[in-house]
Formats: structure tokens, sequence, C-alpha cells
């Protein structure tokens, strides 16, 4: 069983992460959309807009940055693909415009890496 002081703490640096990115994300000109977005297949970190592209991104936080991109399993992979699709759907202003899935990996000390296009969702099937 996992100890809940520990799963709280854990829970929270991944909030705190997911806000720095939309910080930066801000800076950079990026439009949030949503964050911390659930529907019935699964959480999305954060959807903005880089331009016209609408962007599902996963935020990773890990001890070292390598360790974060391996965190990102092909099985999350799926299930963030498959509820961008909901999202989109239920905002169909979206619907025309082109989509991508980012990652940002964070370390301590500061240390971050935003890869555009992490994935591809049709590579999933």
């Amino acid at each position: 069983m996992t100890d809940p002081i520990r799963r709280k703490a854990t829970y929270q640096r991944g909030v705190d992460a997911e806000d720095r990115c939309v910080r930066s994300l801000t800076s950079a000109g990026w439009q949030i959309l949503e964050q911390r977005a659930r529907n019935g297949a699964g959480e999305i970190d954060i959807i903005a807009l880089d331009g016209e592209t609408v962007v599902f991104i996963e935020v990773k936080f890990r001890k070292i940055l390598s360790e974060a991109a391996y965190a990102i399993s092909l099985r999350q992979q799926k299930r963030i693909a498959a509820a961008a699709e909901i999202w989109l759907a239920e905002n169909p202003t979206h619907q025309s415009r082109s989509a991508r899935f980012d990652a940002i990996l964070l370390a301590p000390g500061g240390q971050a890496r935003h890869i555009r296009q992490a994935f591809d969702a049709s590579d999933l099937s």
C-alpha cells in the first residue's frame, strides 16, 4: 500500500510542475485552453494553442530528464490520444485545427526539455 503522505507529496510536485509549464508557455505567447482536463478516457495535463495548433501536453517530473522521457509509456500515449479525441469532440470550435502531442520533461534544479511532437497518435492503433 502506498504511503498517503508520499502520494500527496508526489501529486503536489506534479501540480507544481504543470503550473511551472503553464507559466512558461504563457510567457512564450501560447494560449492555455485547459489544465488537468479529465474525461472518460483519462487526463491531459495541459491543452494549449501554439499559434493555430491545438497542443496536448504531457508533463513529467523525475529525478533526471531521461527518466521523465521513459515515463510516457505506449499505454499512456494511447490514453492521452483517446482523451484528446473526446476533448476535441466536446470542443467543436477546435476540431478544424491541426493538433499535436508534446511532452515537457522536468527535473530538479530547473532542468526542462520541451519535446514537440513527442508522439504521433496515428501510430498508436
